[in-house]
């Protein structure tokens, strides 16, 4: 069987100049490399910029800074925050004499709620965790307290239930020479499925913005933490205002429709914050703090 010779066309020998060379291959066409394109920058990211946060935020009292931050924190979808600095060896932080509380925890009533019942604060897993932990803490949905245990399963169903929270992120960052962890926290009370949309999406901003806020008022932080008053509840300044007026236990206890006891506790968890020994001294620095007004 003779097998088949395939030849060029004619018009590739000639092109060649050379009958016996090779037939040319067409030119190939090479497409300019292109740039790659950056990812696009998120508002939240635009709004959080370390950048800013260091040249643009007010130093001069934590005030002042936390006003301007919050309000980009809001801006950026975190709107219901709060900044809490507060002693490392602290089991419920707010409310306690070492501590000091800047914008929102919740609302005004969970504030209220967590300063009376300081043992469900202590028993409650954020505030536990909080003195641990280097990474946010975070309720977002069920998987997120697959740690806790039963009792602290059954307290948070009951505050988030009583006060209307849908989900939250707490982030830490500890100061070891000082005993201290400052830690921004944020509430959403709308909806856990946007809360855990926007805590995807911007994590990363959140936690590293929180960080340079924190180091630029380093210097502000440790001015408000020697010379701010501490945080009472209003049952404590109630009791103060009244023993200011010169009432007495008996007399503030039917004022306020609880019994002599309660009242006393008040008095006692007033004068620890205080630094006082006695009614009439926690009366005093109450008033020198600007607690309240005689």
């Amino acid at each position: 069987m003779t097998q088949a010779i395939v030849t060029p066309p004619n018009n590739a020998i000639a092109a060649s100049g050379n009958a016996g060379a090779r037939p040319m291959l067409p030119a190939l066409k090479l497409r300019p490399q292109r740039t790659p394109r950056k990812a696009a920058r998120s508002v939240a990211a635009d709004l959080l910029s370390p950048g800013d946060i260091l040249s643009e935020t007010p130093t001069t009292s934590v005030a002042e800074g936390w006003a301007w931050f919050s309000e980009r924190l809001a801006r950026a979808g975190f709107e219901s925050c709060g900044f809490l600095l507060s002693s490392n060896s602290a089991e419920s932080p707010l409310g306690d004499p070492r501590s000091r509380l800047f914008g929102d925890v919740v609302s005004p009533e969970y504030l209220d709620f967590v300063l009376e019942n300081p043992d469900k604060q202590a028993q409650a897993r954020p505030y536990r965790k909080l003195r641990t932990s280097r990474q946010p803490i975070t309720y977002l949905n069920d998987r997120d307290i697959k740690d806790a245990t039963p009792s602290e399963r059954a307290l948070a169903a009951e505050v988030n239930s009583s006060f209307g929270i849908k989900a939250w992120a707490l982030f830490p960052i500890h100061a070891p020479e000082k005993e201290q962890i400052a830690s921004i926290g944020w509430w959403n009370l709308n909806s856990q499925e946007e809360a855990r949309a926007l805590w995807a999406a911007e994590e990363s901003t959140f936690t590293l913005a929180t960080t340079y806020f924190y180091e630029t008022m380093r210097a502000a932080i440790d001015a408000a933490t020697e010379g701010e008053a501490p945080l009472l509840s209003n049952r404590e300044v109630e009791c103060l205002l009244w023993a200011g007026a010169g009432k007495t236990t008996g007399e503030i206890a039917g004022i306020l429709n609880v019994a002599d006891g309660t009242v006393e506790e008040y008095f006692k968890r007033a004068a620890k914050k205080l630094g006082a020994s006695t009614r009439a001294q926690a009366c005093v620095r109450a008033i020198l703090a600007g607690i309240i007004h005689p």
